[in-house]
Order: structure tokens, then C-alpha cells, then sequence
């Protein structure tokens, strides 16, 4: 059965617009953090327990009795970027006109032909 402490009064104070509570050594609880929680109008605090390791909790599941079933790894669809990045951009009101817009679109056609040639 766990030993309680005698009650004891701390002083409340503020940090910014948080508030704040120290702890008397005798209270003091391991690690740097704690759980809070009310229970009815009481304020609890608790030592926060130190979450585990994704090994530890690796190493604590039971291995499993069947085998994964062969699941195809079948290769995306082909996407023209070129065409996306172009047709991204015709949409764009007053395009036409726009000087950056006629360069992007013939380097993006010069590089297409030049993908296209297999160079």
C-alpha cells in the first residue's frame, strides 16, 4: 500500500500567463515532466513515465504465426511532367502575354524535344 505524505501548502506564482507551483523536496518525483489531472475540484500530479523505445516495444509483441501474403509492387502510370507544369500554367489569367511564361514554355519544349530524341 503506498505511504501518504502529510498535506503541505506551496505557494502558487506566475510565469507569464501560466501559473506555476513548486514542489517541495519532499515531494519531489523522478524525470522532468508529470501528468496532471483534477479529480472533483483536487489538482493530481503524477510522475510522467518515460514513453519506451520502439525496440522495447518491438521486442515485447509476440511473433506472428503466417506469412505475409506476396502483395504486387506494381510500377506507377507514366506522368508527362511537361504537359502538368504547361497546363498548370494556361490557366493563369492574362498568361498569354506574359513574357516568363512564353520563355518557360519553350524551354519546357526544347527539353521535351530533346527528351523525346533520346538526348
Amino acid at each position: 500500500m503506498a505511504r501518504m505524505s502529510r498535506a503541505r501548502r506551496a505557494r502558487l506564482f506566475r510565469i507569464g500567463r501560466d501559473r506555476a507551483v513548486r514542489i517541495p523536496r519532499e515531494f519531489d518525483c523522478p524525470g522532468d515532466e508529470v501528468l496532471m489531472h483534477m479529480e472533483g475540484s483536487r489538482l493530481v500530479l503524477a510522475p510522467a513515465a518515460k514513453p519506451a523505445s520502439l525496440t522495447a516495444i518491438l521486442d515485447s509483441l509476440e511473433p506472428l504465426d503466417e506469412a505475409f501474403p506476396n502483395i504486387p509492387d506494381a510500377p506507377p502510370d507514366p506522368v508527362d511532367l511537361w504537359a502538368c507544369l504547361l497546363d498548370a500554367h494556361a490557366g493563369q489569367p492574362n498568361a498569354g502575354g506574359d513574357p516568363r511564361r512564353r520563355k518557360l514554355r519553350a524551354v519546357l519544349h526544347s527539353r521535351r524535344a530533346r527528351t523525346d530524341n533520346g538526348t
